[in-house]
Parts: structure tokens; sequence; C-alpha cells
């Protein structure tokens, strides 16, 4: 509201004759307000607002009167419209025009005795005093309704917080008004104005300008410095903000706001705090000096960061503290000179928390990540490490959206490692992205200087995981609705030399498809591909046979005639396989430019049976369901060919209907065959199926002589073993299943695997797992996060090798979460394998949460909490 002096001076003497009106004015029933306007030379003209029609002609108020102390009754109030422009200088300021007021008769002898009582002024009164109690009762009820938190309701809470900031509805007058001419309107129980000086309110004060609201139980309004000055009970509010203190002082030219002995509330953020005194700076942000910040609910004390000052800018999004003292329970626990931190989502360059952790073999790790946040749809961080053992590694990690892809580059470098004395390094390109209409691009590519770069310097903020083979992989595909093409080079690096290393395809071109709209209800499909098969023929591990090279090219169209109906279907096929050689480093006497082509024929069918069965009072739609398939394939001379990517499938009740034993294109294998399987399902009433079991078996008219390799000898079994398969889902939160070889003749289990699962909602999960086959394996695994309370989680991993007795992961772990904060404790033990020989390490995790500060101690806690429930948590959403 800035106003000239002698504006002011006027303004002082419209607000007097407001107040100085309400005793001389006639007894109406509607009283008469003020309205204030600036004339073009930047000066105040005021004057009475509507009054009723038989007010009584005003008179003339004396255009200089002095100064003096006019007290005025209850419910005093002005409007006042600021200036439109600001005038460069002071202008004249002519005789102030007659504001007009209504006057009243004299009051007579029985009028100025004090009046009995009413009825209704009695019930008034009760019912003033009943609400005083009210607002007494709630404050002992809810003691920080002053901060707008108020508790759940029984039945109503819904998070770990027992309450929530709930801000009131303000009327935002003038909202699409520019701040500097927007009204400001001022209200008190009574006043008393010292014409253009001092203007002093008592009662229910409030100052209001569009979105901002001043109130207290008293004020000071000077009106040429156009300071406010309130005590007692002071709010000052304005959208997602809320401050309170005993006293405060206002400029009104810029609203910049200085509060002593303060609390303060951030609603949207969560945040809230204390301090010695409190400035609301003219551009927004706040300054706390003496003070604390924290996001826990008022009443608890869980954490808070108390510091010499504090600056919370909501327009970045960031806060930066200086002298700072992290304080859990009321406990000092780091100090910090100075801490830059975030208090909503938004991007902003600045330091991340930092990592700290500490092993036998590597000595003390420290990571201090700076975060660049370089355009909406780039950024990148950039990580100095410190290990006491090896020395400075560098990591950065670029990434960039745009329209059609995104992308990560990440790379790390260790010069001269103190332990190794050899430079390390790593980059990775992580890519996916839509060039052009229905194309798809992708890129999976990770290298590293040596095989033991993760094992000593696992990176600790670049988004990278690894197996016992690196991908190299970049893949274009292109899809339509009836054709596909994929160009595709994919390479590996072996961390390892205990395992051989894998072929590498440099490139791979696939072409599929089908034939739309054949007639007579054909259907045509096709597949096409060329590969180069590489290898790393240094591999000590690899023999002869295993280091020749070479190109595929693989041909196999088909063509259907699918008989379909509600009770069965017969489906015959036939299908050619055409698959042509030019090998390299072949073995001695092979021949160089082998070849298959053959065919496949073979007749699925099956029917389907229905009927309502009943158990336990309960209703179910069972299903009987047989199928048949006859195969051929004639046997084909594959023992010049090498196994590029082709190995032997599992048996199980799904491959009794596959046309083909080995995966990949380089083994097709020969078959004249039915196989005969018998499925049984349950369905309720709302079509979920709560059981099912089926079970099956081949049965051979010729040998199977085409195998793996040529070592392995022919299969001469006129029969196969059984597959059998259960699923039971005894609620619709628990499901166990069943797969399993069972032996032909005495049906022992050759192979079986059971899982059993039950998860009644996101955050409850049990599962167990047991494998076993025969003399390969023999393995058990359990996983559980289960909430206790609301507040306690148990979190368990554990698998165990039960053939050889070795535990191979194990982790048990508790979690504690509140509403401003979370801990977990876990201890874990696990086997690696290192080059053929397992060693067993063990480790005790700590990790804390705090909500707002992010997290400090080891991130492995949440990343097995990951691989145990399968969800990525946000650990800020699960406050």
């Amino acid at each position: 509201m800035p106003f000239l002096r002698r504006s002011a001076y006027k303004l002082s003497l419209a607000i007097s004759s407001a107040l100085f009106a309400q005793m001389s004015a006639a007894q109406t029933t509607e009283a008469a307000g003020w309205d204030c306007a600036q004339t073009t030379q930047g000066q105040w003209e005021c004057g009475a607002g509507a009054a009723s029609a038989s007010t009584p002609a005003a008179t003339s108020a004396p255009a200089a009167p002095a100064p003096a102390a006019v007290p005025a009754p209850p419910a005093a109030a002005v409007t006042v419209a600021p200036e439109t422009q600001a005038p460069t200088e002071v202008a004249p300021t002519p005789a102030l025009a007659p504001a007009a007021i209504p006057l009243a008769r004299p009051a007579s002898a029985s009028q100025e005795a004090a009046p009995q009582e009413t009825a209704p002024q009695q019930r008034a009164q009760t019912a003033a005093a009943a609400e005083l109690a009210r607002a007494q009762q709630q404050q002992i009820d809810n003691p920080y309704a002053h901060l707008d938190w108020y508790p759940y309701a029984p039945g109503e809470h819904t998070g770990l917080c027992r309450g929530r900031y709930i801000e009131p509805e303000m009327d935002v007058a003038d909202g699409d008004t520019p701040f500097n001419l927007q009204r400001v309107l001022i209200a008190a129980s009574s006043s008393q104005s010292e014409l253009g000086g001092l203007t002093q309110l008592e009662g229910g004060v409030q100052v209001t300008q569009g979105g901002r609201q001043l109130s207290s139980a008293y004020a000071e309004y000077d009106q040429f410095t156009q300071l406010v000055r309130l005590e007692g009970d002071v709010s000052y509010r304005e959208r997602g903000l809320l401050l309170v203190s005993d006293a405060a002082q206002t400029n009104l030219n810029n609203l910049e706001t200085i509060f002593s002995q303060s609390e303060y509330v951030l609603h949207p953020q969560h945040i809230r705090g204390n301090a010695e005194r409190i400035l609301r700076l003219e551009d927004g942000r706040i300054r706390i000096e003496d003070g604390s910040y924290t996001q826990c609910e008022p009443g608890n004390s869980s954490w808070q960061l108390a510091a010499d000052s504090i600056v919370l800018n909501p327009n970045t999004g960031f806060g930066e503290a200086r002298g700072a003292v992290l304080e859990i329970l009321d406990v000092p626990v780091l100090y910090m000179p100075y801490f830059y931190f975030p208090i909503d989502d938004r991007r902003v360059s600045g330091f991340l928390y930092p990592a700290i952790s500490y092993s036998s073999s590597e000595g003390i790790d420290i990571a201090a990540p700076y975060y660049f946040n370089l355009a909406p749809n780039y950024d990148d961080t950039f990580t100095p490490r410190l290990l006491s053992e090896r020395g400075l590694i560098l990591e950065n990690e670029f990434r960039y959206m745009n329209r059609w892809s995104q992308t990560a580059l990440s790379n790390a470098v260790l010069i001269d490692d103190d332990k190794t004395g050899e430079d390390r390094w790593l980059l990775g390109v992580d890519h996916e992205g839509t060039p052009w209409t229905g194309w798809q691009s992708y890129i999976d590519y990770t290298a590293v200087s040596d095989v033991d770069y993760f094992d000593d310097l696992d990176p600790t903020n670049l988004d990278i995981g690894y197996t016992s083979h690196l991908n190299k992989l970049g893949e274009l595909r292109y899809d339509t609705q009836d054709w596909s093409f994929i160009a595709r080079a994919h390479g590996y690096q072996s961390l390892t030399s205990s395992e051989k290393s894998p072929y590498r395809r440099l490139p791979q071109f696939l072409f599929e498809g089908q034939v739309p709209e054949l007639p007579a209800g054909l259907e045509a499909g096709y597949s096409a591909e060329y590969v180069h098969f590489d290898r790393d023929s240094s591999d000590p591990l690899l023999s002869l046979a295993d280091q020749v090279q070479g190109d595929r090219v693989h041909l196999s169209p088909g063509v259907s005639l699918p008989l379909e109906s509600s009770w069965g279907y017969v489906k015959p096929e036939v299908k050619l396989w055409s698959t042509q050689y030019q090998l390299d480093d072949q073995l001695a006497g092979l021949d160089q430019n082998p070849s298959v082509n053959t065919f496949i024929a073979r007749v699925d069918s099956g029917l389907t049976f229905e009927r309502q069965a009943n158990f336990d009072s309960r209703s179910y739609t069972q299903t009987l369901e047989p199928r048949l398939l006859y195969l051929y394939v004639p046997e084909e001379d594959q023992t010049d060919i090498p196994a590029f990517d082709t190995s032997e499938l599992d048996f199980r009740y799904d491959s009794l209907f596959r046309s083909n034993r080995f995966s990949g294109r380089d083994r097709i294998g020969d078959a004249n065959q039915f196989s005969l399987g018998l499925a049984s399902n349950f369905y309720d009433d709302s079509g979920r199926e709560r059981f099912g079991m089926a079970l099956g078996q081949a049965y051979y008219f010729d040998d199977r002589t085409v195998q793996l390799d040529s070592t392995t000898a022919a299969d001469t079994e006129s029969t196969s073993n059984f597959a059998a398969k259960i699923d039971w889902s005894p609620t619709p939160d628990l499901r166990i299943s069943h797969d399993s070889e069972l032996d032909k003749d005495d049906f022992g289990a050759v192979a079986q695997n059971y899982r059993l699962t039950f998860s009644p909602d996101d955050d409850r999960l049990i599962y167990a797992s047991y494998r076993d086959h025969e003399t390969e394996r023999q393995q058990a695994d359990f996983g559980l996060r289960w909430p206790i309370n609301a507040q306690w989680n148990l979190l368990a991993r554990w698998r165990e090798d039960l053939m050889e007795s070795e535990t191979l992961d194990a982790l048990l772990g508790v979690e504690y979460k509140d509403c401003c904060w979370k801990v977990r404790l876990g201890v874990r033990q696990w086997a690696d394998d290192n080059d053929g020989t397992r060693t067993t390490n063990e480790a005790v995790m700590l990790q804390f949460v705090l909500r707002g500060l992010g997290s400090v101690g080891d991130d492995n806690t949440t990343l097995f909490i990951r691989e145990i429930t399968g969800f990525n948590e946000d650990k800020d959403n699960e406050f």
C-alpha cells in the first residue's frame, strides 16, 4: 500500500472520519463503510459508502484538523484501493473534499441510561459463552490447531501420521489483479487514530491483501512509514504458508514481515519449525534465525535440523542451513557448517546426500555426488569417490530425453589403483527410443577395464547392473500389424573364468510375419534370419570344437488350418525348416558348409467338457480338457553343426506339445510321436480359476537320434516320463503351484518344483519355493515381508543349497516406520562364486530414512527389499 506522505495524511483523516461517523450517525440498519480511491496525481480521495435512504444530509469536515485521538466503536473497517502508478514527485495537496458523514439526533437522558438486558441479548451471551467453552475444549483436544494440524477421526486414519494439515479456505479478493494493485482491507473491533500519524487497532485485527492475511489481538499502523506492528496471537497466512508468533512487524509496501518467537508451517511440503525470529522476505523466501526445521508432525521430535540460520525458498524448492545440527530424539548427532537440502520434488543443481561405508578389504569409501540440473530434458550427476585403499574414483552419469528417446551415459575412471597399479574404468550406455513411426531402438552396453571391477569398485551412483556376462547390445526394430523386422548386434564381456564365454551375434537380422486374409480359413506365417556368430577364441576354457565360428541363414515358412468351435479344436500344420551354414575354424574332417532341410508336420487337437461341481455348498464350473498332438519331423544328420545358441529344454507338461525339444535354430529334433495330456480346471462364479491339474505323456514310434552333441547316445525309450502340474488358489491371496517329472515306471519324482505365494496386499508377501532334480540340484528359497503393525515390518530371505548344505543367501531384518522417519536393520550372509570357488561373506546393514532429508546408511538394505518383494518402493511416498 505505497502512499505519498500527503496522501497518507488524507487517508488518516478518512479513517478518523469513518471511526467518528459511527458515534454521530443516525441509528440505521446499515453501517456506512469507507471507500478510498486515488487520483491521477497520486492522492487519495475517500468518502462514505452507500447509506440508507433515510440518512440526513452530511455536514462538512474541517479541511486540516489538528491531530486528535478519536475513539471508535466496534467493527470499524477501512477499504483502501492502492495507487495504479507510482508518482515521480510529491504532488501538492489541495484541501480534502468533505466526507459525507450522517448526523444523529442528540441523545435524551433516557437514552443515555444503560438499557436493561433483553432475552435475545441474554441468549446471545449464553451462546458466546458456549462457543468460548468449545474453543477451550478444542484447544485441550487438539493443542496444534493453531498450526492447522488436525488429528484423524476414529476410522479415518490412512497413513503413518496421526493427522494432517488442513488449510482454511481463503476468500482471495482481486485474485487476478497484480499484487501492487490489490486492495488492502483492515478490520478491528475498536481503534483510535492520529491523523497523519499512528493508528491503533484492537480486538480481532485483520489486515488482508489479496491472498495474504495478517491477524492479531493488537496492531499499530504508521501511516507515514507504512509499517504495521502486531502483538498477541499474531499470524500471517498465504496459500501453503502459516506463520504464528507473539509479535510481528510488516511493511505494507512489499509485505516483508518479521516475526519474533515464532512457529511456521509449509503445508504442501509437510514442513514445520520454530525460531527466535522469522523473516518473510519480499521475494517469498523465509529466513529462520536460531530455529529448527523438520517434516515430523507437531508433537513429534523424532528428528529436526537446528541451525543458526535457515533459508527456505519455495520458489526453487530448496533450503539452506548454516551452523546446522541434526538432532535425533533431541540428541545432536551431526554438525554441518553448511547444508543445502530439498523441500519438494523439483530438480535443482546442488550436492546430494553423501555416502560413507567401510569394509575390511577396501577401507573407508566416501562419495559426494553433485547434481547438475542442466535443462528440463537433460541432467548430470558427478560423483567423486575416495577409497582409502585405492585412491580417487570419478563417476559420472548423464541423462538425456527428447520427444522420441531417453538415454543414460555412465562412466567412471580410477587412475593408478593403489592396490593394482593399473588404470581402471567403466563405460555404460542405456537407451530406449522410437525414432520413427513403427520403429524402436534399444541399447544396453556395459564395459569395464577388468573382470574384478565390480567386486572391487561397485559403483555407488551409477544405474548399472551386472551378471557373469556384461551385455553389449544394440537393437533396431520395426513392427507392423502383419510383420516385424529386427536388426541386432549382441556381444558380451565375461566377468568369470569358470564359465565359457558365450557366442556374440555380430550382426543378426530377423524378419517374421504372417500372410493376412487367406481363403478357406488358412493361416500362413514365415521366419527368416541371418546371423554371424563370433567368439573370443583366447578363452582358455574353449575346446577346438567350441572355437568354431561362422554364418547361419535360416528360413521357416509354414501354413496351418485351424478348425475351432466352443467344444474343441483341430489344427493341422506343416512348416519348412531350412538352415544353411558357412563355418570358420571347423574341425578337420567336418563339413564347413553344412545344411539342414526338412519339414515339421503336426496335428494338434483338443476337447473341452464342462459340468457343474459342488464342494462345501459352493458351486464351481469344472472342465475336462483332453489334448492330443501328433508330431512328425524326419531325422537329419546334424553332427557337423555347432550349437551356437541352442540348448535342450526342460521336460514339463507344456513341453509335450512343442514342435522342437531344443531352443534356438541349430538343432531340429527328429520326432514321430503322439503326446497325450489331460487337464481339469475348476472356476468359481466370478470366472477365476481356483484349482487346476494336468498330466501328460509322450509315446514314441522312433528313436530320437538327434542330440545336442555327438557324444550323447540316442534316446531309445518308447514312452516318456510323466509330466504333471497342479495350481491351487484356496483363497484369492494364496496360490500353490507344482510341476514335476515323474518316472514312468514307479511314479518317483525325477524333477519337481514347488512354490507357495501368499500376498493379501502389496505390503504383505510370503513365498517359499523348492527345486529338486535328482543329482543336479536341490535348493530351497524363502522370502518374507510382513508388517507386524502400522510401524513395524519384518523382512527375511533365505536361499539354501540343500545338496551342498550351504547357505547361498540369507537376510533377516526389521524396519520401523514413523510419520517422518524410518530405520532398517539387517543381518546378511551370502556366498560369492569366485572362479568356481565359493566364499562366504557376512554384513550388518543399517539405514535411516528421514522424511525430507533422504537416507543415511547402506542402500543394499533397500535393494534386498526390492529383491524380496518385487516392488521398487518410493522412500518418501511410503510415509
